[in-house]
């Protein structure tokens, strides 16, 4: 914690979204490490200055942990391996302290096939039996011919063999190679790239859409595979085999977004740094594993024969709709495809339905019960006030001292609200702790509570936008003026929060 403090940097903007967000949503979760999860629990809590599990943040985590693991280089693990049990994001210390509710959607949309379905079922738990790999055998061809079969895709352990496959097949294309430059403007840093910035095609291609079509026809999605028809400066035209079809690609453009929050309704917001405009097409005789998972392919040729993670052989296969579809470049071992053991371990932990339902209610309760308690606890703005007004005993000469009566006053008026705020809390308490909860008696208090409160609320931060506007014509108070951006910034978050409560 003492060298994360100390070394990460993080600028307001990137404060300030974290200080407002209220859900945090975690995807490709089983490729998450152990010491992140940790660094993440860690910088939620510092930046949102809450001693609690992520900050006060919920947490969303998504994936299928019987896919790809973390990545963790053998010099890393051996300093990691002193602290963590594992590499996964369980095997973190806050997942250990507070279990999130583990959730599995058990339903099959990719596959049909019973008997294929069945397969992968065994490979997700380590029960692949001698029967299931003589049968994933019998779709072994070593000498298959990409060339002479178009629509198939190999799926290789590396990148570097993908590479190799794609531009041997390329320069194999007779033809003018035809050559789109992305067009890039503003701030789009070279990291974040979505495909290459220069993309060299002939006609013959094998490309793969890496976009879902925006359009109302839908014509392509995310992993479709298709044949250059016809290149021209300005014209790409792809043809699907399987449909006859010919369509014209229209350009893509990615945004690099940044999170801000706006200063008036504290609420998070996009703003557009840069652009990112290129064909959405890659070439796609080949691509690794990792890049497949998330895809769905018709026909692919599997090069799994170096497998070197667990969950790259079931990432493999269950990209294929079908046995149909599939073609293994080499026999599939038994040795080298199972599964992590504390993945396995970690995967027995999902809720039954008769839990989920009633966890469902208490936490939705629960949280319901917090978010109003929260909504009427202001001790730390007030201890802000409290800190302004004391900050004027060394102010006495300065500019900033005008406004000495003025600063006691809005303490005063904020600080005698906390009283009542305090006993209205206990009093959702006792509501909540009821066997059975009267949330139509509880709504009738919390708009009692804010007819009470609101307009209160509301005058301070009235008298702070006054002020505001009165000090900044004077150079000789920039540090007061800071001093109330930073309270009207609390100020209006708590306003705004009561709002939302009352909803």
């Amino acid at each position: 914690p003492a060298t994360l403090r100390r070394n990460f940097r993080m600028s307001a903007t990137k404060k300030a979204v974290i200080q407002n967000m209220e859900l945090l949503i975690i995807d490709e979760v089983s490729m998450l490490r152990a010491d992140m999860m940790d660094a993440i629990d860690f910088m939620l809590q510092n930046t949102r200055k809450k001693k609690v599990p992520y900050g006060g943040v919920q947490v969303l985590f998504i994936g299928d942990l019987l896919q790809l693991p973390p990545v963790i280089r053998d010099d890393e693990w051996q300093i990691l391996r002193k602290y963590y049990s594992g590499k996964f994001f369980f095997h973190s210390h806050r997942i250990q302290q507070s279990p999130p509710l583990y959730v599995e959607l058990s339903k099959i949309f990719r596959q049909s096939d019973e008997r294929f379905i069945s397969i992968l079922n065994n490979l997700r738990n380590n029960t692949i039996t001698q029967n299931d790999v003589l049968v994933l055998n019998e779709f072994v061809n070593p000498s298959f011919d990409l060339k002479a079969n178009k629509g198939y895709i190999t799926l290789t352990t590396h990148n570097i063999k993908a590479d190799a496959i794609n531009q041997k097949a390329l320069v194999e294309l007779q033809g003018k190679p035809h050559f789109y430059k992305a067009e890039i403007v503003g701030d789009f840093p070279e990291k974040i790239y979505p495909l290459d910035e220069n993309l060299e095609l002939k006609v013959g291609a094998q490309v793969m859409f890496i976009k879902n079509d925006p359009s109302f026809d839908k014509n392509y999605f995310n992993g479709k595979m298709g044949i250059i028809k016809s290149l021209a400066p300005k014209e790409i035209l792809i043809y699907f085999a399987d449909e006859n079809k010919t369509i014209e690609v229209e350009k893509h453009e990615w945004e690099n977004i940044k999170y801000v929050v706006n200063p008036n309704t504290k609420e998070i917001e996009e703003e557009n740094l840069g652009t990112f405009t290129h064909y959405p097409i890659k070439l796609a005789w080949a691509i690794t594993v990792h890049k497949s998972q998330g895809l769905t392919f018709d026909k692919a040729a599997l090069d799994v024969s170096q497998v070197f993670l667990p969950g790259q052989a079931y990432v493999a296969l269950s990209r294929l709709r079908s046995l149909e579809g599939l073609v293994l470049l080499s026999p599939l071992q038994m040795n080298g495809i199972s599964n992590d053991d504390d993945v396995m371990k970690y995967a027995q932990n999902k809720a039954s339905d008769a839990i989920l339902k009633t966890t469902l209610k208490s936490d939705t309760n629960l949280f319901i019960q917090n978010y109003l308690k929260q909504s009427f606890n202001w001790e730390e703005t007030v201890q802000e006030w409290r800190n302004l007004k004391y900050s004027f005993i060394d102010s006495d000469r300065s500019e900033k001292s005008k406004h000495s009566q003025w600063a006691s006053t809005q303490y005063q008026n904020m600080n005698i609200l906390l009283e009542p705020a305090t006993k209205f809390i206990h009093q959702l308490d006792k509501l909540f702790n009821n066997d059975e909860i009267d949330f139509t008696h509880i709504n009738d208090r919390i708009q009692a509570a804010f007819n009470y409160f609101f307009i209160k609320l509301d005058d301070v931060c009235y008298q702070i936008l006054f002020k505001l506007e009165e000090v900044k014509r004077s150079k000789q108070a920039i540090q007061f003026y800071d001093e109330l951006v930073l309270l009207d910034d609390q100020q209006v978050k708590l306003v705004l929060r009561l709002l939302k409560a009352k909803k």
